[in-house]
């Protein structure tokens, strides 16, 4: 889905070799408003294999996501964070077998809303690892695929830090690992509480949480 029905510019780099490998020396390719840095090579022995290295500096979540494997885009999607991001893209696989490429996805995020389970949290900054084979000594799958997010940060409703981290594992049946603080000043939170029910007048709030499960 990477190139299908986009208007693309290629300036690219190739050598070939008699050993039938082809490689791509640093290029770039344009895919409508999205510019890409690529590298790597194509080896057509026997089953033949794959080897790309993609990074772009802006993009859009929604439009990053068509670098990956339809499957596995449509599970990251819906999760629904979606900013602007900085990512880099590593592919490995088997070219004729039709099976899975190993994938490695790191990302950065640019500021962006995200509206989570607890309350919105605005101006949030975020980084972010992705693999299929988080297990080296298993296969790449879906159940083998691991999202860790180290660091999150952000203003829940706008006023109150929070920063967390987290980790996904099993794109089958996803399971969550969740850690996180925000720490706060009362005169911040004030805006968050019914002046008809709680009246703060000084003081700190601590929030410490975990949480693991689907």
């Amino acid at each position: 889905g990477f190139l299908e029905n986009k208007a693309t510019e290629l300036d690219l780099h190739l050598s070939y070799d008699l050993h039938r490998r082809v490689g791509i020396g640093p290029s770039e390719v344009l895919v409508e408003q999205d510019t890409f840095r690529l590298r790597g090579s194509f080896d057509f022995k026997d089953e033949g294999r794959v080897q790309l290295f993609v990074s772009t500096d802006t993009i859009a979540a929604p439009r990053a996501l068509s670098i990956l494997p339809r499957r596995l885009a449509k599970r990251i999607a819906k999760h629904k964070v979606l900013p602007v991001v900085k990512a880099e893209v590593s592919v490995d696989g088997p070219l004729r077998t039709g099976a899975d490429p190993h994938i490695e996805v790191d990302v950065q995020t640019q500021t962006f809303l995200y509206k989570s389970a607890i309350g919105p949290l605005s101006q949030t900054l975020g980084r972010a690892h992705f693999t299929n084979r988080a297990d080296t000594s298993l296969p790449v799958s879906n159940q083998n695929s691991r999202l860790v997010a180290p660091h999150v940060s952000g203003l829940l409703y706008g006023v109150i830090p929070m920063n967390l981290s987290f980790t996904i594992t099993d794109f089958d049946d996803p399971f969550l690992h969740m850690e996180g603080n925000t720490k706060a000043n009362v005169a911040r939170c004030k805006a968050l509480f019914d002046p008809n029910q709680v009246q703060p007048k000084s003081g700190n709030v601590v929030v410490n949480f975990c949480y693991k499960g689907k």
